[in-house]
């Protein structure tokens, strides 16, 4: 199946700048078949400022850390801001449906179905999507291989 509107979890980001990661091969693979199938990658805006600050962290260099958000700018089409009322909603189904566990995840879920996302790409098997297809990039690269 072509996915045309995909919400990227942190980790698959992550994934693009510490090639130490378990699946940091899956995720550039993935993605990079995302780009050239012209799917229209989402994130979130706290997402990419977590980015920065694991990178800066790690990289002890805010300059490198910059550049690599920049990049990270022309493979993301859309970078979804949230405001009180997204926060609530969340709250909202937290409260609602106990499935719903961790408050980051729980707020990208709702930042993806508030924009017609019809694939959530994240790494984290606890990351709880009810009406949303999920898949990890490992999974999506297998998939990919075989068609």
């Amino acid at each position: 199946m072509i996915y045309s509107r995909i919400f990227i979890d942190a980790n698959i980001l992550i994934d693009l700048f510490f090639e130490n990661r378990p699946y940091s091969f899956y995720s550039k693979s993935v993605l990079e078949y995302l780009i050239e199938a012209s799917s229209t990658l989402y994130t979130s805006s706290d997402l990419i400022t977590t980015i920065y600050y694991l990178m800066a962290r790690e990289n002890k260099n805010k300059s490198i850390a910059l550049e690599n958000i920049s990049n990270l700018l022309e493979i993301i089409d859309v970078i979804i801001p949230f405001s009180h009322l997204e926060i609530k909603e969340s709250i909202e189904l937290m409260n609602k449906d106990s499935n719903f566990k961790d408050f980051e995840d729980t707020l990208q879920y709702y930042l993806a179905k508030s924009n017609n996302c019809d694939l959530i790409l994240t790494n984290d098997n606890d990351f709880y999507s009810p009406d949303i297809y999920k898949l990890d990039a490992k999974t999506m690269f297998q998939n990919i291989s075989n068609s």
